[in-house]
């Protein structure tokens, strides 16, 4: 495997950015964020109204808040590669299907098909009819980083802008020996 030489670098702009947690939403809520006057909450999640109720109903909290800011980046734009970030994905669903499975209950198929990792970036095609590259990236706590990288090199294949999703929502509860970072859901 050969590296590039330290001289190159990667660059990139950033056309838009759009961020959702809990009790911070609007820009002037982040700009309170990033000075300590106002902390991300616990509970909640976006309505996803630009999601067909069909769908949308699919949606889980990481779903919503993939697909919400998914959304309010692209507006109307079509074709553009797509690259999801989640360390954990819907892992919520799959803590759910293998309770079930311990417990020798049926599992739900959709909810099987909606625990895989790409599911969130599906659904937003879906949603949309956008039969662009999509790409779900699970990196774990560097996913943001892979995701960037991924980004950069659809750019340097051709691609005129992409769209970077970085989200994740707090472990299930079974986990909170393993969690090693501030359980907040954000994208």
């Amino acid at each position: 495997m050969t590296h590039p030489a330290p001289s190159q670098r990667i660059q990139f702009s950033i056309a838009r950015l759009e961020a959702w947690a809990p009790d911070v939403a609007t820009a002037d809520q982040w700009e309170e964020w990033i000075r300590g006057e106002r902390a991300i909450g616990e509970t909640g999640e976006p309505a996803l109204s630009q999601m067909p109720a069909m769908l949308r109903r699919h949606a889980g909290r990481l779903g919503r808040l993939s697909c919400d800011v998914a959304y309010r980046v692209l507006g109307d734009l079509t074709n553009v590669p797509m690259v999801f970030c989640s360390r954990y994905g819907e892992v919520h669903r799959s803590v759910d299907l293998l309770t079930l499975l311990a417990n020798a209950q049926d599992l739900s198929p959709t909810s099987f098909g909606l625990s895989v990792h790409n599911a969130i970036v599906g659904l937003f095609s879906m949603a949309r009819k956008d039969t662009a590259n999509a790409i779900a990236i699970a990196a774990g706590d560097e996913s943001a980083e892979f995701g960037i990288v991924e980004a950069c090199t659809l750019l340097a294949d051709g691609a005129s802008a992409v769209l970077l999703v970085v989200a994740d929502c707090p472990l299930p509860s079974i986990y909170d020996g393993f969690v090693d970072h501030d359980p907040v859901a954000l994208a």
